[in-house]
């Protein structure tokens, strides 16, 4: 019976109806892994050997450029150096040039250079037009970009996963059109960009996951599946519109006045289990139904005033220069506080008693550990 179940399987040519991508050329199978995510790809290798030496023969690449290059007070013996590391770069990279019809798969592609003239401009946006033949990972740093490149009927993708800014010289527009044009774009992050793009405003990434944005003033996301966000103000402020992300589970926001945008949680971020803010308000009110750890660092010394409604709340940690004047939560699986304060002088008889009534609202099975300092700085957390 089984003989017979197989025959049945079997096509005129006597290839098994189960299995004609197998019957493919090797280079249309290549193809088809470069189309599948990497991680599904490479699950293929356990089908058979077969699949497996398929993977084991796609051409991988891994390219690191550095000029190694300083400026020597000749302009012309610089300019020379920079053109032998453009034409070296080349010559690596020829490999991509001449099977680009072919998979490749680039695992890794770094490049540091000092770009002296702007006719190198048009060699780099070529390496990295090379390099994005297989989704990738894309880091800008100390540079210009032009919007000019970014047009509103722009049809060709740029297939990156992960694309970082650093220090860039860019417009909050040009930004926009940059992630537009990456619909497969993961992660995404904005740091210490030039004052033109202390606006941020992202409103098409369909696959974005995480986002950090540091130095920025004014933030309007639109992100479906975000997950993951961290926001380091300059500061700026926040408000009730300046996200429309409702998957997001992880919440850092530093520096930036917050109003009263997290007094109802659960319609803002209906998933989010971790916050981790810097607040400035005397009063803060935190409500929610899903959040699991909370984290609060405030550089104010006045005495603020504290609500946490988050019945869910696992683990609280205060981090600031005054102990709250007063303080309730509602939660009754918090079992892990720790409370770091930063005093000026000694314990007065009034911070004792403040401290002691504050101590008053967690329980005796909870777990309650209490830091004094010497009161510095308070700076937030970098991640």
């Amino acid at each position: 019976m089984v003989f017979e179940r197989k025959q049945k399987r079997r096509n005129l040519d006597g290839v098994d109806a189960l299995d004609r991508i197998s019957q493919l050329p090797e280079h249309i199978i290549h193809h088809i892994l470069f189309l599948m995510p990497h991680k599904d790809a490479a699950r293929t290798t356990v089908l058979s050997k077969s699949w497996k030496q398929v993977w084991n023969s796609l051409p991988r690449y891994d390219f690191k450029f550095c000029d190694g290059t300083y400026y020597d007070n000749s302009p012309a013996h610089f300019e020379k150096k920079i053109e032998k590391f453009v034409r070296s770069v080349d010559e690596d990279l020829l490999p991509l040039h001449e099977h680009r019809t072919t998979i490749q798969i680039v695992q890794q592609f770094r490049l540091r250079m000092t770009l002296c003239h702007h006719k190198y401009a048009s060699c780099i946006d070529n390496w990295i037009e090379l390099a994005n033949w297989n989704h990738s990972e894309l880091t800008l740093k100390g540079c210009k970009v032009l919007g000019n490149d970014f047009g509103d009927d722009m049809i060709k993708s740029i297939y990156l996963r992960k694309l970082t800014l650093e220090r860039v010289d860019v417009d909050y527009l040009t930004i926009t059109k940059i992630l537009h044009c990456c619909p497969s774009l993961e992660d995404f992050t904005q740091s210490n960009c030039c004052v033109k793009a202390k606006r941020v405003h992202i409103n098409y990434a369909p696959k974005l996951k995480k986002a950090k944005l540091y130095g920025v003033k004014k933030i309007k996301i639109e992100a479906p599946n975000l997950e993951e966000l961290y926001c380091r103000g300059d500061p700026g402020r926040l408000d009730s519109d300046s996200f429309a992300c409702n998957n997001v589970k992880k919440l850092k926001i530093s520096m930036f006045e917050t109003s009263k945008l997290f007094e109802d949680l659960n319609s803002k971020f209906p998933l989010l289990e971790t916050l981790d803010l810097q607040f400035y308000d005397s009063k803060l009110k935190i409500s929610s139904d899903r959040l699991e750890s909370l984290s609060l660092l405030s550089p104010n010394k006045q005495l603020p005033m504290l609500q946490v409604d988050c019945a869910n709340l696992h683990s609280f940690e205060y981090d600031c220069s005054a102990i709250p004047s007063s303080f309730s939560t509602t939660s009754c699986f918090l079992f892990k506080i720790e409370n770091t304060l930063r005093l000026d002088g000694h314990l007065d008889t009034f911070r004792f008693i403040t401290l002691r009534q504050y101590l008053q609202n967690f329980m005796e099975n909870q777990t309650l550990t209490l830091w004094f300092v010497p009161n510095c700085t308070v700076s937030p957390k970098i991640y």
